[in-house]
């Protein structure tokens, strides 16, 4: 009987479904979003309680069962889907039966008969009832923030939810998905993993030597993305590796017959004796993860295929072609090699043998080979050493070695041939004294191996001597052997994301992403250094890049149609490779915008230097508008970038930089406990009132200027066409306001004001910062009653405590009735006070929802960053859901306000060696962006913080950008990464 039989058998009578299990449709805020089933695996519900035992039982071993909840379960490693669901459709016992769907960047989605569901505020009980009746909905939960409803078993859910959607009822309505959720930044939970430096380095302490926070591969962040796939095989040829380790079980191995070329048993790759080398290799490359055990590979979730090979003298070479030979005919993606002839001459049947795995492997793909470069320097002794054979091969990713500080490590050689480096030991005891192995990895379990050895330990050396299995792990591996298998892994955790892509890619991948460690010492000329390749392996931004390429770019015809609408040039802008490489992955908002490396690129823009001072910044803001699309396309066997828009959009660019065409008038709604005057506002407290303001922004506006008559430039009035000009200040009742502000947009952007700052000044600010940032939502200003002069520093302190209360009337107001999707809030300099406070006063009452915003900017805060540490941070976490945090070291205003004069305090925005860094805070170092004299008000006068923040706005992942544009530097301080501005 077949397994789907089986499983029929079991699902005794059913009620008829029409189940479609072709691709589908819904709706994600008004947006539609493509689902396509997977053949592979189901989501089957059941009508009662059921045990999973018998089911077990009745299906055969290659269909697995998981359970989801004591209702639902997982079905999977189905031949057809479709079939399943056929077989199974009249089976009374289940409720619902649905294919795994997924979305187009790959992400898995199960469902059942629910759907999760919210509301609108406005929609009668009547209505309610109604709708539900007639779709046949029955509630099963109902919160204050939304429903969950079972749809009936003849209606596919989401033609349900695609009903309600359109019904114009609800702000939101999708099944009620079975998603993956994976931790970002992932530290596992392996007994020894604070040792792998490597990995992780924090700066740990190893054999009595300090390391340098990250100064390692960021194997954590890349393990937020992916931990490798099971589909993905290591081939390790070495000198074999133990078939019962209990942190490399016999399950993650492929053990192929004949993949034994030493002695013994030619289909047992077991270590001989003590020869515990590939041991090491293939755990540095995929040890089990977060078991509570030993160490951690860095592709835990990857198969390893063990090669064994003779160590010694008088060996055939046959032997060794044999075993690369063996590796990619029997299906290895990537073979790391941890050995070497000691010879620089090229053995020609060695090199044909490797050409074939890179070009033949992997169903002509190729395999990704690896090999270690050698240990034959002493830097110390001033000798630089040779890459030896076959790391010299061309094709292959030669591995060198850098330490725990990452200094070129004394015996890794100094050449051209060296493509990257993998943290590893500094130097052997006999080259610097105190000195020795410190990369931890598996070893022969039990006495043999290299723990406990037959070698005296090392002056101060730490070795696995407590916990489970202490004689199966060793401290002792070292050397270029430990980098290559590293490297190994990264390639492993690439393929993960994207198997499609060709060795060539991932060499690419690896060697582009490199960290430039030590510039002054390595000395990169064209981005390469003879001591360090390209640089240090970057785990996390290889396989961010890897989720990024389009490998399809090559199959657009080489001739293309350029129609109408493409954005095009008179004179094409030209870049480097690297450049627009940078450029392409910036402007990959949504994560599936390609590229291609050739030698040079053109970007066609019409409107470069009509309206922008730079391509970058023409195409940034293109590209985020909603009727804009891209494309890169062959053209004459050259890529192109291809920028499409409508003529409206193209003139909006006008909106955000150099030249409007014409005058603008932009509303500010705002919130004021100042005292009202006649057409304004003063500077004495009040109770909170609320209106809205028409500025008009001229068209000679510039990016970060907020343009006023000058006496310097002998304007003595104001002129609509130059400058900034407040055209009405109109209080608004409750109701006027809250009805305005839902006319707008769905989205809203709040700015609440610092020091020294009058009410006008601060209405000016917010129409500025809002328009040069492109935002298309409502802008919104709390003004609380500062004085607008330096001297009234003491007193506009105690306005701003004393204004706490009213920003909680206030942004309450705007969260519970404005109809808001998402809500922005920027906060300058002291306003921070009055901003953090007031979340910390709605959070302890539980006034309001969490999280309360979608992103909080902390610009230059005039805060003490021990008040905030320690009594605003532990009660702030959950209030948005992203924090940013920019500071700056040349902030003349905040340097002042530390001063004696002002309690000798730090400051939360001064940036430097003193940047204030927290898990949950993007901070942004902005000391070397080009701003005013006080250097104060850079977040709305620096094109950098602008476009910055765009990317805040306007990306979910300013993060993974930033880690690709090359105006940033990526650092780390206390463990936390930060990012900084570059000169």
């Amino acid at each position: 009987m077949s397994k789907r039989q089986k499983l029929t058998v079991f699902c005794l009578c059913f009620l008829s479904l029409t189940i479609n299990v072709f691709a589908k449709d819904y709706y994600a805020f008004g947006k539609k979003v493509k689902l396509t089933p997977s053949k592979k695996g189901c989501i089957v519900k059941f009508e009662k309680i059921f045990k999973l035992e018998p089911i077990l039982e009745s299906s055969e071993s290659d269909v697995a069962i998981s359970r989801i909840d004591d209702r639902t379960i997982y079905v999977r490693n189905l031949d057809d889907s479709s079939q399943f669901i056929e077989d199974v459709k009249d089976d009374q016992s289940i409720t619902s039966v649905y294919p795994i769907y997924t979305l187009d960047d790959g992400f898995e989605l199960g469902m059942t008969n629910e759907i999760l569901v919210k509301f609108k505020k406005n929609v009668s009980e009547n209505e309610l009832n109604a709708l539900k009746e007639r779709l046949e909905l029955t509630a099963i939960q109902k919160t204050s923030f939304y429903e969950i409803l079972t749809t009936p078993k003849k209606n596919h859910v989401l033609d349900i939810v695609n009903s309600l959607e359109e019904s114009g009822l609800v702000d939101y309505a999708h099944a009620n998905f079975l998603v993956a959720v994976q931790q970002q930044n992932f530290i596992p939970n392996d007994e020894y993993f604070a040792r792998q430096f490597s990995l992780h380095n924090t700066g740990q302490v190893i054999n009595e030597h300090a390391g340098t926070a990250d100064a390692d591969i960021d194997a954590p962040e890349a393990w937020g993305l992916t931990t490798g796939s099971e589909e993905i095989t290591v081939a390790v040829i070495d000198e074999g590796v133990s078939l019962n380790h209990p942190d490399l079980p016999r399950r993650r191995l492929v053990v192929i017959d004949g993949c034994n070329f030493a002695d013994g048993n030619p289909n047992d790759p077991s270590p001989k004796r003590d020869g515990n080398h590939g041991n090491a290799c293939a755990g540095l490359v995929a040890a089990e993860q977060n078991n509570g055990i030993g160490i951690s590979g860095v592709a835990p979730n990857c198969k390893i295929m063990p090669i064994r090979i003779p160590f010694g003298r008088n060996i055939p070479l046959s032997k060794y072609v044999n075993a690369i030979d063996f590796a990619w005919q029997n299906g290895a993606d990537v073979i790391s090699n941890s050995w070497a002839f000691r010879t620089t001459i090229e053995i020609p049947s060695i090199s044909r043998a490797i050409n074939r795995a890179i070009n033949r492997g992997r169903q002509g793909k190729g395999c990704v080979v690896l090999f270690s470069a050698g240990n034959t320097a002493n830097h110390a002794s001033n000798n630089r050493g040779r890459v030896l054979t076959p790391a010299n091969v061309p094709g292959v990713i030669t591995v060198g070695a850098s330490d725990r500080n990452d200094f070129q490590a004394n015996y890794s050689p100094t050449s051209r041939l060296i493509d990257v480096v993998a943290p590893s030991h500094r130097a052997y005891a006999t080259q610097i004294r105190n000195e020795s192995f410190e990369v931890w990895s598996i070893d022969i379990p039990g006495a043999r191996g290299k723990n406990p050895g037959k070698t005296s330990p090392h002056r101060n050396e730490i070795r696995p001597n407590s916990g489970s299995n202490p004689l199966s792990y060793t401290a002792r591996f070292g050397g270029t052997s430990a980098s290559c298998p590293i490297v190994a892994g990264v390639a492993a955790l690439i393929l993960s994301v994207d198997a499609q892509l060709t060795q060539r890619q991932v060499f690419q991948m690896i060697t582009s992403t490199a960290d430039k460690v030590k510039p002054n010492e390595n000395r990169y000329i064209n981005g390469r250094s003879s001591k360090v390749g390209f640089g240090r392996v970057n785990a996390f931004a290889a396989v961010q890049k890897a989720m990024r390429i389009d490998t399809n770019v090559d199959a657009v015809p080489q001739e293309a149609e350029i129609s109408e609408t493409t954005v095009e040039v008179q004179e094409p802008y030209i870049f480097s490779g690297e450049r627009l490489l940078s450029i392409l992955n910036v402007l990959s908002r949504d994560g599936r915008f390609g590229y291609s490396i050739a030698s040079d690129y053109k970007l066609n823009q019409k409107i470069y230097g009509k309206y922008y001072t730079s391509p970058l910044e023409t195409a940034e803001y293109l590209l985020s508008q909603e009727k804009v699309s891209y494309r890169l396309e062959n053209v004459k066997g050259r890529p192109y970038l291809f920028i499409s828009a409508e003529p409206s959009t193209i003139d909006a660019v006008a909106a955000s930089d150099s030249q409007t065409r014409e005058n603008v008038a932009v509303d500010v709604y705002y919130g004021t406990n100042r005292n009202r005057l006649n057409g304004g506002y003063g500077n004495q407290l009040s109770s909170l009132d609320m209106g809205v303001c028409r500025v008009s922004i001229p068209k000679a506006h510039k990016l970060g200027v907020i343009e006023r008559p000058s006496i310097f430039r002998f304007e003595f009035r104001e002129n609509i066409d130059k400058h900034f000009i407040l055209k009405s200040v109109q209080p608004l009742n409750d109701a006027s306001f809250i009805n305005g502000i839902r006319s707008r947009t769905r989205e809203a952007l709040i700015y609440i004001h610092g020091f020294n700052v009058s009410f006008q000044e601060g209405v000016f600010t917010t129409a500025q910062v809002g328009w040069d940032l492109g935002f298309d939502g409502t802008l919104i200003m709390f003004s609380w009653p500062s004085n607008g002069r330096v001297l009234n520093y003491d007193s506009d302190a105690k306005d701003a405590k004393e204004s706490i209360d009213e920003f909680v009337t206030f942004l309450s107001k705007i969260k519970k009735e404005g109809n808001f999707t998402a809500i922005n809030i920027i906060a300058h300099s002291m306003g921070n006070r009055v901003m953090t406070n007031g979340f910390v006063s709605l959070l302890e009452n539980d006034q309001i929802s969490q999280p309360i915003t979608n992103n909080i900017i902390l610009a230059a805060p005039d805060m003490n960053v021990d008040t905030f540490k320690n009594e605003v941070l532990p009660k702030f976490q959950g209030a948005s859901k992203r924090v940013t945090l920019y500071a700056s070291s040349n902030d003349k205003a905040l340097r002042i306000s530390r001063s004696p004069i002002y309690n000798n305090t730090s400051r939360l925005g001064l940036g430097g060696a003193s940047i204030f860094v927290a898990r949950g805070i993007d901070t942004i170092d902005a000391s070397n962006v080009s701003t005013t004299f006080s250097g104060h008000s850079y977040f709305s006068n620096s094109k950098n913080v602008i476009i910055d923040m765009r990317m805040i706005l306007r990306d979910k992942s300013p993060q993974q950008r930033r880690v690709l544009h090359q105006n940033y530097l990526r650092k780390s301080k206390q463990g936390v990464i930060y990012w900084a501005f570059k000169n």
